[in-house]
Protein backbone atom coordinates (compact mmCIF):
# COMPACT_ATOMS: atom_id res chain seq x y z
CA UNK A 1 0.00 0.00 0.00
CA UNK A 2 1.37 3.40 -0.98
CA UNK A 3 -0.38 6.71 -0.36
CA UNK A 4 0.53 10.31 -1.22
CA UNK A 5 -1.26 13.29 0.23
CA UNK A 6 -2.32 14.64 3.59
CA UNK A 7 -4.60 12.36 5.68
CA UNK A 8 -4.09 9.48 3.23
CA UNK A 9 -3.87 6.61 5.76
CA UNK A 10 -2.50 3.26 4.55
CA UNK A 11 -4.90 0.96 6.46
CA UNK A 12 -7.77 2.20 8.64
CA UNK A 13 -10.18 0.42 11.01
CA UNK A 14 -12.69 2.11 13.29
CA UNK A 15 -15.60 1.00 15.43
CA UNK A 16 -17.68 3.34 17.54
CA UNK A 17 -19.36 0.54 19.50
CA UNK A 18 -17.12 -2.51 19.33
CA UNK A 19 -13.61 -3.80 18.67
CA UNK A 20 -11.25 -2.87 15.84
CA UNK A 21 -8.78 -5.33 14.32
CA UNK A 22 -6.08 -4.84 11.68
CA UNK A 23 -3.79 -7.53 10.26
CA UNK A 24 -1.26 -6.40 7.66
CA UNK A 25 1.22 -8.66 5.87
CA UNK A 26 2.45 -6.25 3.21
CA UNK A 27 4.53 -3.09 3.14
CA UNK A 28 2.99 0.36 3.67
CA UNK A 29 4.45 3.75 2.66
CA UNK A 30 2.81 7.14 3.21
CA UNK A 31 4.15 10.57 2.31
CA UNK A 32 1.55 13.15 3.44
CA UNK A 33 1.02 14.90 6.76
CA UNK A 34 -1.31 13.05 9.15
CA UNK A 35 -1.15 9.98 6.90
CA UNK A 36 -0.58 7.13 9.36
CA UNK A 37 0.57 3.78 8.06
CA UNK A 38 -2.01 1.84 10.10
CA UNK A 39 -4.72 3.50 12.20
CA UNK A 40 -7.12 1.50 14.41
CA UNK A 41 -9.68 3.11 16.74
CA UNK A 42 -12.31 1.32 18.81
CA UNK A 43 -14.68 1.74 21.71
CA UNK A 44 -13.67 -1.76 22.79
CA UNK A 45 -10.60 -3.97 22.22
CA UNK A 46 -8.13 -2.81 19.55
CA UNK A 47 -5.60 -5.20 18.04
CA UNK A 48 -3.03 -4.52 15.31
CA UNK A 49 -0.73 -7.17 13.81
CA UNK A 50 1.80 -6.08 11.21
CA UNK A 51 4.44 -8.31 9.62
CA UNK A 52 5.46 -5.98 6.79
CA UNK A 53 7.55 -2.81 6.78
CA UNK A 54 5.92 0.58 7.35
CA UNK A 55 7.49 3.90 6.36
CA UNK A 56 5.98 7.35 6.88
CA UNK A 57 7.71 10.48 5.63
CA UNK A 58 5.75 13.50 6.91
CA UNK A 59 4.72 15.31 10.08
CA UNK A 60 2.18 14.05 12.64
CA UNK A 61 2.25 10.66 10.97
CA UNK A 62 2.60 7.49 13.06
CA UNK A 63 3.65 4.21 11.48
CA UNK A 64 0.99 2.55 13.69
CA UNK A 65 -1.62 4.20 15.90
CA UNK A 66 -3.99 2.06 18.00
CA UNK A 67 -6.48 3.70 20.37
CA UNK A 68 -9.24 2.21 22.55
CA UNK A 69 -11.72 4.12 24.67
CA UNK A 70 -12.78 1.33 27.05
CA UNK A 71 -10.80 -1.88 26.54
CA UNK A 72 -7.19 -2.89 26.02
CA UNK A 73 -4.88 -2.25 23.09
CA UNK A 74 -2.43 -4.78 21.67
CA UNK A 75 0.09 -4.06 18.93
CA UNK A 76 2.37 -6.78 17.54
CA UNK A 77 4.99 -5.93 14.90
CA UNK A 78 7.69 -8.02 13.22
CA UNK A 79 8.70 -5.73 10.36
CA UNK A 80 10.69 -2.49 10.30
CA UNK A 81 8.88 0.74 11.18
CA UNK A 82 10.39 4.08 10.20
CA UNK A 83 9.11 7.64 10.46
CA UNK A 84 10.87 10.76 9.19
CA UNK A 85 8.56 13.64 10.10
CA UNK A 86 8.17 15.66 13.26
CA UNK A 87 5.84 14.34 15.98
CA UNK A 88 5.70 11.01 14.17
CA UNK A 89 5.85 7.98 16.44
CA UNK A 90 6.75 4.48 15.34
CA UNK A 91 3.98 2.97 17.50
CA UNK A 92 1.37 5.01 19.37
CA UNK A 93 -0.73 2.74 21.61
CA UNK A 94 -3.31 4.34 23.92
CA UNK A 95 -5.86 2.59 26.14
CA UNK A 96 -7.91 5.35 27.72
CA UNK A 97 -9.53 3.17 30.42
CA UNK A 98 -7.53 -0.05 30.27
CA UNK A 99 -4.15 -1.64 29.50
CA UNK A 100 -1.81 -1.49 26.51
CA UNK A 101 0.69 -4.07 25.27
CA UNK A 102 3.26 -3.59 22.51
CA UNK A 103 5.48 -6.36 21.13
CA UNK A 104 7.97 -5.12 18.51
CA UNK A 105 10.30 -7.73 17.06
CA UNK A 106 11.72 -5.61 14.25
CA UNK A 107 13.62 -2.32 14.08
CA UNK A 108 11.76 0.88 14.93
CA UNK A 109 13.50 4.04 13.75
CA UNK A 110 12.17 7.58 14.19
CA UNK A 111 14.21 10.59 13.06
CA UNK A 112 11.92 13.60 13.39
CA UNK A 113 11.57 16.27 16.06
CA UNK A 114 9.61 15.14 19.16
CA UNK A 115 9.07 11.62 17.81
CA UNK A 116 8.86 8.51 19.97
CA UNK A 117 9.82 5.03 18.84
CA UNK A 118 7.22 3.30 21.02
CA UNK A 119 4.71 5.48 22.87
CA UNK A 120 2.41 3.29 25.02
CA UNK A 121 0.15 4.68 27.69
CA UNK A 122 -3.17 4.19 29.40
CA UNK A 123 -5.01 3.91 32.66
CA UNK A 124 -3.95 0.38 33.68
CA UNK A 125 -0.94 -1.89 33.04
CA UNK A 126 1.44 -0.99 30.23
CA UNK A 127 3.81 -3.59 28.78
CA UNK A 128 6.42 -2.99 26.08
CA UNK A 129 8.64 -5.76 24.70
CA UNK A 130 11.01 -4.44 22.02
CA UNK A 131 13.98 -5.59 19.95
CA UNK A 132 15.69 -2.48 18.55
CA UNK A 133 14.41 1.08 18.87
CA UNK A 134 16.17 4.24 17.66
CA UNK A 135 14.99 7.81 18.15
CA UNK A 136 17.51 10.25 16.70
CA UNK A 137 15.43 13.40 16.33
CA UNK A 138 15.63 16.36 18.72
CA UNK A 139 13.48 15.89 21.84
CA UNK A 140 12.63 12.33 20.85
CA UNK A 141 12.37 9.23 23.01
CA UNK A 142 13.08 5.65 22.09
CA UNK A 143 10.42 4.24 24.44
CA UNK A 144 7.77 5.91 26.58
CA UNK A 145 5.60 3.59 28.74
CA UNK A 146 3.19 5.38 31.08
CA UNK A 147 0.38 4.07 33.29
CA UNK A 148 -1.97 6.39 35.14
CA UNK A 149 -2.79 3.91 37.93
CA UNK A 150 -0.68 0.76 37.63
CA UNK A 151 2.69 -0.60 36.48
CA UNK A 152 4.59 0.15 33.31
CA UNK A 153 7.08 -2.55 32.29
CA UNK A 154 9.63 -2.34 29.47
CA UNK A 155 11.72 -5.26 28.21
CA UNK A 156 14.43 -4.59 25.61
CA UNK A 157 15.97 -7.58 23.79
CA UNK A 158 18.30 -5.61 21.55
CA UNK A 159 19.45 -2.01 21.58
CA UNK A 160 17.82 1.30 22.42
CA UNK A 161 19.12 4.64 21.20
CA UNK A 162 17.52 7.92 22.18
CA UNK A 163 16.50 7.47 25.74
CA UNK A 164 13.68 6.14 27.81
CA UNK A 165 10.81 7.71 29.72
CA UNK A 166 8.66 5.57 31.97
CA UNK A 167 6.62 5.57 35.11
CA UNK A 168 3.24 6.57 36.47
CA UNK A 169 0.93 9.51 36.22
CA UNK A 170 1.35 11.10 32.82
CA UNK A 171 4.19 11.51 30.44
CA UNK A 172 5.56 12.50 27.10
CA UNK A 173 3.07 13.44 24.38
CA UNK A 174 -0.10 12.26 26.07
CA UNK A 175 -3.38 13.28 24.60
CA UNK A 176 -3.64 11.58 21.23
CA UNK A 177 -2.48 11.90 17.73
Amino acid sequence: VTTAGDYAVGLFASSSGDAAYVTSIGNITTSGDNANGIAAYGAAYVKVISVGNISTKANDTEAIIAVSENESVKVSVSGTLSTAGGDADGIFAYAQDNSAEVVAQGLIQVTGLDSVGINAFGKEEIEVDAENVRATGKDGYAISAISDTSTAAVTVRGSVLGGYDGGKGGGHKQGGA
